[in-house]
């Protein structure tokens, strides 16, 4: 897709209202009190636009969302987002409006793995499948993120707005699956064999010694981390990334740092967590299938 040309996202219309002649006058009486309680839902039309520097603020405020508690210099990862205007769009409604509701972005490693926000999103990545996943995972995560990696790897950024519809799923990885394969056609740069998927979830637990938040001193990883990750569950707050990782090479999860236990109904208690996934090519575009037919 032309990274100039406007992508639209989704549009809502809204339906003609009946409107009961006899009872307008009394209405009208009471317009100014309507107006001031009014709670109805304002239809809104979504489009995908491509970045801009206007949007600096609005995609940081993304990334701080997906990317809370951590070190990763979001300026830094905000611009280079911007500067990928091939593979990234931003969900807004009107492009002369600086709000952004949603961004996505595949930003190569080999022309963005440099970048000291990428670099140390990476090697946070590493740090924390050390310490709370297997040594299989990170293997396939150490060879896919190394520098001299004989695969082309992206690093996939999906990140929108809580409570949006999730008919946007589609929208916004409508137009980078678009992306990538027009792109693709001009510049063998962006032909990924590989993506790497960071992502918001919540982990749900209902074992008591796992429910206090209490973090040991001692280092928890391997063996240890997987049986103590076998009582607990993680849930996706947006559609596509239940997919992703089903689909998925391998994944693990992360608990967000300071984020504290919630207690809910039934004995549960959950914490904010962020999941990575690891994607064949291949792998994402059958999870992207299985995300258009059900939204669709």
């Amino acid at each position: 897709m032309d990274a100039k040309q406007r992508k639209k996202a989704k549009k809502q219309d809204p339906e003609p209202e009946e409107v009961d002649e006899e009872s307008s006058a009394e209405e009208v009486e009471g317009e100014s009190s309507a107006e001031e309680f009014d709670d109805s839902e304002i239809e809104a039309v979504f489009e995908g636009y491509t970045p801009k520097e206007g949007d600096f603020h609005g995609i940081k405020s993304l990334l701080n969302q997906l990317l809370t508690g951590t070190d990763v210099g979001l300026s830094d990862f905000a611009d280079t987002i911007i500067s990928e205007t091939e593979v990234s769009s931003v969900l807004k409604v009107d492009d002369t409006d600086d709000e952004v509701f949603g961004v996505i972005s595949a930003l190569g490693l080999k022309k963005h793995g440099k970048v000291p926000a990428i670099k140390s999103l990476l090697e946070l990545i590493l740090a924390k499948c050390d310490e709370f996943d297997g040594s299989s995972t990170k293997s396939r995560l150490s060879s896919a993120l190394s520098p001299s990696s004989d695969k082309n790897v992206a690093l996939l950024i999906n990140e929108r707005m809580i409570n949006l519809p999730q008919q946007l799923a589609m929208s916004l990885n409508g137009a980078l699956r678009e992306d990538l394969s027009e792109s693709a056609k001009e510049d063998k740069a962006y032909k990924f064999d590989q993506f790497v998927v960071i992502c918001k979830s919540v982990e749900s637990r209902s074992r008591a010694d796992g429910s206090s938040g209490q973090k040991k001193k001692k280092k928890v990883g391997g063996a240890s981390a997987a049986a103590a990750a076998s009582d607990s569950e993680q849930l996706f707050i947006d559609i596509e990334d239940d997919l992703f990782q089903k689909h998925s090479s391998c994944s693990f999860s992360f608990p967000v740092p300071g984020g504290l236990w919630v207690s809910r109904k039934g004995g549960l208690r959950e914490r904010p967590s962020r999941t990575v996934m690891l994607l064949t090519s291949a792998q994402l575009q059958k999870a992207w299938t299985e995300l258009d037919g059900m939204l669709t």
